[in-house]
């Protein structure tokens, strides 16, 4: 020992030499030393090991390098240990691993922040949209009429504003997924340039859609993403330019026998954009004008947003000066080609949507209840009312309804317990979900518990009769909301793909393993149920417990499960086939 040693562990030499280890002062730890010593000794082979020694109060770390020591024929007699002082190094290692975990825990923080904001603001906004929806079918004073207008525009723009944030949330953090549909891009694009002319001409400009010829395929993608794109960049061009016009223009970039690009241009005659923000533009929240005194508002949101939807699709945009004063922007998407006719709807005399259903809706909120009360009424619907899961549970004991609407958040009994409930008695009624919540998985988590299907509010009218078809049988089901992407097994046995599964949970082991105890929970009481009901012969009950039972299979995607779920209730619902079912 030196006299370093001596220094460090204040222990004198007369304290050591000529002792056995296990004589050897507490400080040093004698007995942890002892495994390492013997390997040294016995097996000559060299040890490194860290430990930890108090000393004076304070932990300090020590990196210990352990080697033999031989005698002049080679032999070992002993062994040597060089300790090295490494507790800054530590101490610097521990600082940055304590703050990657406060940086980890900031982000997951400001993840669970955004959807929980965006669940409390559409609470209300789902309100103040429902009953100006309402106010303005009723005939009155044109200036009152122009009020509820100017109501209802600016809780539309703020309800863009908040899926705007939540949109982008979920891109930052892998949770936003793409549908991939067949869809008509002819239609997307006319509609968004039909959307934005009225407010153009408003300000005096013109607002011109030129479509390329090449432009007349069907394509499989994400029309709504596709939709948003281009809302936001005509609305940013129309907010920006005072005189002029703005032009958007589409054409077939590339195309082979499995894809289209289609490439777009935007061009508008504004104020155009600043040279040191030009290349900034759209990475961030970025504004063209900042202070109090900007003549244009916005966030800088929507052309960021803009550009991760676009890189999403495995796209590309470029913006650009206008030679004539503005901005251009371009940018192209690919998409998959699409051979699929769509047949034209039989010509029917046009009536209520909802014309003789029956419908009970779960509802606490009193403004909530009052638009869906008048907005299902207006579609021909009769409405009856159940303020909490328990009172939905004696109104559905009490009467027969075509189809039930269930708000998740209640007292006494949440809709997720109520459905439960509903499910364990045997009841395939078809339940729709309705929430403000926009906390990832919650679409899933309705699904799992015997739900039909899931709308967020505030909703279009539009958007919740197509639901409630799509639950009744009237019309096909959208898929969409799932990743299509699937993988069979050529061995022809069960199998489960968990990719979609683990997108929703983002690989989180405890959200997984919950997520897959609902589905064993709720599948058993599914399929028995489904089982029953087709050995009987009760065919719609056997078409609707097969198709929550779909439900749950497309989240987990069993292989071949799924598919021979949705023939069963194609069967059923057909009346064709029927011999095949209860063997299926």
């Amino acid at each position: 020992m030196n006299r370093r040693f001596e220094e460090v562990f204040g222990i004198t030499q007369k304290e050591i030499a000529g002792r056995s280890d296990k004589d050897f002062p507490n400080i040093l730890h004698p007995g942890n030393h002892a495994v390492t010593d013997r390997t040294v000794i016995l097996y000559e082979k060299p040890q490194e090991i860290e430990d930890t020694i108090q000393i004076n109060n304070e932990t300090r770390y020590f990196f210990i390098n352990k080697f033999p020591l031989r005698d002049h024929q080679l032999r070992v007699y002993g062994l040597c240990g060089i300790a090295t002082d490494i507790t800054q190094r530590i101490e610097v290692e521990n600082k940055l691993v304590e703050s990657r975990r406060k940086t980890d825990n900031a982000r997951r923080a400001q993840e669970v922040f955004i959807p929980n904001m965006s669940h409390e603001l559409r609470t209300p906004l789902n309100g103040i949209i429902g009953v100006t929806n309402l106010l303005q079918q009723v005939e009155g004073n044109p200036q009152l009429k122009e009020y509820v207008a100017d109501i209802r525009e600016s809780a539309n723009n703020l309800l863009v504003l908040v899926d705007d944030l939540l949109d982008f949330s979920r891109i930052r953090t892998g949770q936003l997924h793409l549908a991939k549909v067949d869809f008509d891009p002819r239609h997307v694009i006319l509609r968004a340039a039909g959307k934005h002319r009225q407010v153009a001409e408003a300000k005096g400009l013109a607002l011109h859609c030129d479509l390329a010829d090449g432009v007349k395929h069907h394509v499989m993608g994400d029309p709504s993403r596709l939709s948003q794109i281009l809302d936001n960049l005509l609305d940013n061009a129309v907010k920006f330019t005072e005189e002029g016009e703005i032009r958007l223009s589409v054409r077939v970039a590339a195309a082979n026998e499995k894809n289209t690009m289609l490439y777009f241009e935007v061009q508008d005659t504004g104020v155009g954009i600043p040279e040191d923000l030009l290349h900034d533009l759209g990475e961030g929240f970025s504004q063209l004008q900042g202070g109090n005194d900007r003549k244009h508002s916005g966030t800088g949101l929507g052309l960021a947003l803009t550009r991760q939807l676009i890189l999403l699709q495995h796209g590309k945009i470029d913006i650009h000066h206008n030679p004539g004063g503005g901005t251009i922007v371009r940018f192209a998407i690919p998409f998959s080609r699409s051979f699929h006719v769509p047949e034209p709807p039989p010509a029917t005399p046009a009536r209520p949507p909802l014309e003789g259903r029956n419908i009970l809706l779960a509802e606490d909120n009193l403004i909530n209840q009052k638009v869906a009360i008048r907005t299902l009424q207006q579609a021909g619907a009769t409405v009856t009312l159940a303020e909490n899961g328990l009172e939905a549970l004696r109104k559905l004991a009490e009467t027969n309804f075509d189809c039930v609407l269930m708000d998740i958040q209640m007292p006494e009994m949440d809709g997720l317990s109520a459905t439960r409930k509903i499910r364990s008695m045997g009841s395939g009624i078809p339940i729709i979900a309705m929430t403000a919540s926009a906390l990832r998985g919650d679409r899933e988590r309705c699904l799992l518990c015997g739900m039909n299907e899931y709308i967020s509010k505030p909703f279009r009218p539009d958007d919740l009769f197509i639901k409630i078809q799509e639950v009744l049988g009237e019309r096909e089901p959208s898929l969409s909301g799932f990743i299509n992407a699937s993988h069979p097994d050529p061995s022809g046995r069960p199998r489960i793909d968990l990719v979609y599964l683990r997108n929703i949970v983002e690989d989180d082991k405890d959200y997984l393993l919950d997520v897959l105890g609902i589905f064993v929970e709720c599948t058993e009481g599914m399929f028995q149920h489904l089982l029953n009901s087709a050995r009987h012969g009760e065919w719609e009950e056997t078409c609707r417990h097969a198709s929550l039972l779909r439900n749950s299979l497309m989240i987990f995607k069993i292989h071949p499960l799924s598919e021979m779920i949705q023939h069963i209730e194609q069967h059923a619902r057909s009346r064709s086939n029927l011999d095949s079912i209860v063997p299926n």
